[in-house]
């Protein structure tokens, strides 16, 4: 029995799909159609639901509409899936624990198939265990309805005894049908449930009796495509039913519990070897290898009950026969001829050898072979000890191969790169000539895999890997390190130029867009950094750096371009290096900390507001600007952590002056890493909450980057936010995409008009009618205009005359410390108390 078989080598690909706004009725009439007992729901290309029989038996067919009711409304929600190379015996527990009878299996190359609990006990090979046991070991109480009854009531009865059949009897007791979860389906899809049990059980009613075997009993179910059957006495009274489920756990709990009991017994027969006389015959009988026993002439005279366990063959089938019964014709003549001179000649053979099971199976086993000599010195009998080793050679070659190969794409992997690169080293240093390593790294993947999720990514990564293939040479090496980065090893390079066609076939390849979905393609490009033996490095590890290194500088410079090593890029990356080792421990070593810059009222020119900016000094280092550690902070991860720190800090200080009497609403800059993966509107909340500040005391900033990709799920924290009080400003307004869509989307109470901007106002034309339009279109949406970057008073008499709201800039205040800002809110309170 194959319990360990792969449940995708069983399940169908045969797949029936309905849309959830489908009636039952829709449903079950292609469930009919298609002869399926389950119907996927799909919605938009993605599986939602299952509907199965089994869900029949939960509708409530007392209501006049309920045929008409979405599949929707009453699926199975998720599906439960299991990988291709789950093994049968852990999805028949799955079902059993979670009362399952169908889940999707889903194989590697993305395409999906469907197993049911039929699925399994019809495939899996179990026919010589079967006849061992009777259908009464197996059969349960059945109940029985009178045909008069409602079929809407007999529905009730079964959903309150929690069966999925019963036989259906008439007045004088005398079973007529059956009815079944099948028979819910019919009655869905025909349309008429005003029926009663006389017009829909089964006329043809299928028994089997008691002392049947349950291989007969599936054979029964499987001849006439059902999945009940009813079990009788000698006397032909009915006693109980049976069905494919109650085989399948029987198989799992009984099979299981022989085999332990046969190895309990194969390790108690070896324990008692020196005392027992029948040592053999019960290791014989209980040995979990199988054993043959042959004639001198190969024919066979005995075999043991693992061997029909392994092969399929009783020994009825194979006493008399020679070991060719079980040839599975991958071996020649020659094979066996040697196999046959070991034996002759040393008395014994061992090794792997194919044969084929009584179901024409083929298996790998280990063979050992043992001559048995008489008194004379003669051949009397050959015995014959294997195990199938199949699986365990399946494992060696898939570790053999995931331990040089990428799962995903087949390619080399890190280690054979290594390898390869080592040896063409040391052929280029004996021939004296040069070799290549190109660093492949595709541009912005990561939005493929947020945008599509990570089975497009995957898609896109195996087509990039064959077009990659069609254009390297027959001695390159093409391989994939992880992730989306690949790299191509060429052994030998006449001059520079080999790499730059290289690279010219690259961009040639990647012409065509990726197809990401059914209706979506895509341009995808890379940056590609190359290093040369020997002027880059001498050392597989040096190459690779260097490579990288320049794919690094392809990169920072734009992306989409081939890239040759230099030295100054090795400095280059050693300083990013250092700086971000630096920025890890900035806030631990008190490096950080916040300034204010004010924000003034253009009509009164009082202080109404603040924006909290963040400055790093580093003691070596000195200033570090913000435009170079805030990158490298969202780069390397560090800037969800600083963004938690900033936001505490800004309370903390908010708290103290709300102490002094200093009301002053404070805006922070959120990146747009932490607004999409961290829970801001808790964070804020708590923060708040914890130092008893007056939510319109807080204010935060975004820019376009932290919702372009995910406008809905954006919109939805900002809005939370600003019903609880918080404003939202949106930031650098004018220097991204400036989508007016996302104006009328977003809460936003403020937009910032980047400072760029204001810096050609109003000497330049083109600036001076972009910056009205879009103060222009602020006002009409009602939203507060804030001017960075003023810093003349002709830009502040501009602004002013265009009725801007506030400035920010020098000219009103250049960024400073808190005490600062606070010296200058106290000194402004106090005027206005005068």
């Amino acid at each position: 029995m194959h319990f360990d078989l792969p449940v995708g080598n069983v399940a169908s690909r045969n797949l029936v799909y309905c849309s959830p706004d489908d009636t039952l009725a829709h449903a079950a009439h292609a469930m009919r159609t298609h002869q399926c007992s389950s119907i996927l729901v799909k919605d938009n290309h993605k599986i939602i639901g299952i509907w199965t029989e089994a869900d029949t038996i939960k509708l409530n067919f007392n209501r006049a509409d309920i045929i008409y009711q979405s599949v929707g409304s009453h699926m199975t929600s998720p599906v439960e899936s299991v990988p291709s190379q789950t093994r049968i015996g852990e999805v028949v527990a799955l079902f059993r624990r979670k009362g399952f009878r169908h889940c999707l299996v889903d194989y590697p190359d993305g395409s999906q198939g469907i197993m049911s609990q039929t699925d399994i006990t019809l495939n899996i090979n179990v026919d010589h265990f079967l006849t061992l046991y009777k259908v009464k070991t197996v059969q349960e109480l059945c109940l029985t309805m009178d045909s008069s009854l409602a079929f809407a009531k007999a529905v009730d009865i079964m959903r309150l005894r929690q069966t999925d059949a019963a036989v259906v009897i008439d007045a004088h007791a005398k079973p007529i049908g059956i009815i079944t979860q099948a028979d819910l389906v019919k009655v869905i899809a025909n349309g008429n449930i005003s029926l009663t049990l006389e017009h829909v059980a089964l006329k043809d009613l299928i028994v089997i009796n008691k002392n049947d075997s349950l291989l007969a009993a599936r054979e029964a179910l499987s001849s006439n495509r059902i999945r009940h059957l009813v079990v009788t006495n000698d006397e032909g009274r009915v006693e109980g039913m049976l069905s494919m489920r109650h085989i399948l756990h029987f198989l799992q709990l009984e099979y299981s519990s022989q085999l332990q009991v046969a190895l309990s017994k194969r390790d108690e027969a070896l324990k008692q070897s020196m005392q027992d006389l029948n040592l053999a015959e019960r290791v014989f009988e209980f040995a979990m290898e199988g054993i043959i026993i042959t004639g001198p002439e190969g024919q066979i005279i005995r075999t043991n009950p693992a061997f029909t366990l392994l092969t399929g063959y009783s020994e009825e089938d194979v006493v008399g026969q020679t070991m060719s019964i079980l040839a599975s014709g991958k071996h020649d003549p020659a094979f066996y001829g040697q196999m046959w001179h070991s034996l002759k000649h040393e008395g014994k053979w061992s090794g792997e050898i194919w044969n084929k099971r009584k179901n024409g199976e083929l298996f790998l086993e280990w063979l050992t072979i043992t001559a048995v000599y008489n008194e004379f010195n003669d051949i009397t009998h050959y015995t014959g000890l294997f195990r199938d080793v199949t699986e365990h050679r399946e494992q060696e070659e898939q570790i053999r191969h995931l331990a040089y190969f990428d799962e995903l794409t087949s390619l080399p992997n890190r280690r054979l790169l290594k390898d390869r690169v080592s040896l063409a080293i040391a052929s280029a240093h004996r021939k004296q000539h040069q070799l290549a390593v190109m660093f492949i790294d595709l541009d912005q993947f990561k939005r493929i895999n947020d945008n599509f999720g990570h089975s497009c990514g995957d898609d896109v990564l195996v087509e990039l890997a064959d077009r990659l293939k069609r254009i390297t040479r027959e001695d390159d090496t093409l391989a994939r390190l992880g992730g989306d980065e690949f790299v191509i090893l060429m052994p030998m390079i006449h001059s520079y130029k080999d790499i730059s066609t290289l690279g010219k076939r690259i961009n040639h390849v990647l012409k065509e867009p990726f197809q990401l979905t059914e209706n979506q393609t895509m341009h995808v490009t890379t940056s590609i950094g190359a290093s040369v033996y020997p002027d880059d490095g001498s050392t597989v590890e040096d190459l690779l750096k260097n490579a990288d290194t320049a794919m690094y500088s392809v990169k920072a410079n734009g992306r989409n371009g081939l890239q040759l090593f230099q030295e100054e890029m090795a400095q280059r990356s050693m300083q990013h290096f250092t700086l971000e080792a630096a920025l890890r421990n900035a806030i631990d070593n008190h490096e950080l900390e916040v300034h204010y810059q004010p924000k003034v009222d253009v009509k009164t020119g009082a202080i109404c507001s603040s924006e909290a900016l963040l400055r790093w000094t580093h003691p070596e280092l000195g200033h570090v600007s913000p435009a170079k550690f805030i990158p490298l902070a969202e780069e390397n991860g560090l800037i969800e952590s600083i963004d938690q720190w900033v936001m505490n800090q800004v309370c903390q200080q908010l708290k103290q002056w709300q102490t002094q009497g200093i009301a002053v609403t404070t805006a922070i800059n959120v990146s747009p890493i932490s607004l999409r993966h961290r829970n801001l509107v808790k964070e804020v909340k708590d923060l708040l909450n914890h130092y008893d500040i007056q939510p319109e005391l807080l204010q935060l900033e975004i820019t376009e980057s932290a919702f372009i990709d995910d406008i809905e799920g954006v919109a939805t924290q900002l809005k939370t936010l600003n019903d609880f009080g918080v404003t939202v400003a949106l930031d650098d307004f004018g220097t991204g995409y400036s989508s007016l869509s996302y104006l009328a989307l977003l809460p936003i109470n403020e937009l910032k008009i980047d400072g760029s901007f204001i810096q050609n106002i109003p000497d330049c034309k083109n600036s001076d009618m972009l910056f009205k339009a879009i103060t222009g279109m602020a006002k009409n949406l009602k939203l507060k205009v804030v001017v960075e970057g003023v810093e003349t008073q002709r830009q502040l008499d501009y602004v002013k005359q265009l009725g801007c709201d506030v400035v920010q800039g020098y000219l009103t205040g250049r960024p400073s410390t808190a005490s600062v800002l606070e010296a200058a809110l106290l000194k402004q309170n106090a005027l206005e108390t005068v």
